[in-house]
């Protein structure tokens, strides 16, 4: 069963110089899922990165995918700024 939605991340405590990296790496993780296209990121002031998806994404297993994505999405963050705080935040748009 595929569902609709929005997906708004944030990674906070990046130094200056793990920024790029970070940047990257949440990049590399969108691509391999195929969200590249599909999620708006953005730099504020060099120590956090905010992304989100501009309209809904169709998900199909979301139940099953979501786990797994975020997992690799921490675990590539962690990997390039090991102080790095992330937050994910799933919003379902078709919810009454």
């Amino acid at each position: 069963m595929s569902i609709n939605v929005n997906l708004s991340l944030r990674v906070d405590g990046l130094s200056h110089s793990d920024s790029a990296s970070v940047m990257a790496a949440v990049q590399q993780v969108l691509g391999h899922e195929g969200l590249t296209d599909d999620v708006v990121l953005t730099s504020a002031d060099g120590s956090t990165l905010v992304g989100h998806t501009p309209y809904p994404l169709i998900i199909s297993s979301f139940h099953r995918w979501h786990g797994g994505f975020e997992a690799a999405l921490r675990s590539a963050v962690t990997a390039a700024a090991p102080n790095a705080v992330v937050a994910i935040d799933w919003g379902f748009p078709d919810e009454p």
